[in-house]
């Protein structure tokens, strides 16, 4: 599945200012564009706790994966608990609308479910088919995250032991990753500064 865009830059979390996506889009991309989208800092720190790759339960008996969940720390948005789903092609999204039960391990401890999915020539979901609970929202060739359809608020039952821990496991290693995505592309722009004084000294 191809899209445009402008080739990726090194500073990946400055969603405004640079693209995001390269030519083939993959699940990855579109985890990384969410990243972006919820890596937002206020006057108190961090706004959200985000994780990818979301286990249902903290062991081995663990019988789905959310791609993508997201809190919100602010008590005046009341602690509100994302959960994402990631589509990038039309047969996957297919077989998601056949098996509800995928989401329906999650849905009823989030506050908000999403589909996502990129923003291409041939749609991979249409409005019409999102299930009545569900938002949508999409991603485009800079790797910019739009809401198209709002995701309904409802009251999420609390998450068991179990569950919690494979969330907060899941942030741990999901935070992680966005430290060492950064620290590499702190090292290319260190590199790149080099050759260019070096250029200059020629």
């Amino acid at each position: 599945t191809r899209i445009m865009a402008r080739p990726p830059c090194d500073h990946w979390l400055l969603a405004d200012t640079c693209g995001a996506l390269g030519e083939l889009v993959n699940e990855s991309d579109v985890t990384d564009a969410l990243i972006r989208r919820y890596s937002v800092n206020g006057g108190n720190g961090a706004r959200y706790a985000f994780a990818s790759g979301v286990r249902s339960q903290a062991g081995f008996d663990a019988r789905r994966t959310a791609d993508f969940m997201a809190i919100d720390l602010w008590p005046s948005k009341r602690f509100e608990l994302q959960g994402f789903e990631i589509k990038v092609s039309r047969s996957d999204w297919k077989q998601e609308l056949k098996h509800p039960e995928k989401a329906g391990e999650f849905i009823p401890y989030v506050n908000r479910w999403w589909l996502v999915i990129p923003e291409l020539v041939k749609p991979v979901a249409l409005r019409e088919e999102l299930p009545e609970d569900w938002g949508m929202m999409v991603v485009d060739g800079n790797g910019l995250v739009r809401v198209t359809h709002q995701a309904p608020r409802r009251n999420a039952l609390p998450l068991s032991t179990t569950r919690m821990v494979a969330l907060m496991r899941a942030v741990a290693q999901t935070a992680a990753y966005v430290a060492r995505r950064t620290a590499q592309a702190e090292f290319r722009e260190l590199e790149r500064y080099r050759a260019e004084k070096d250029e200059e000294h020629a």
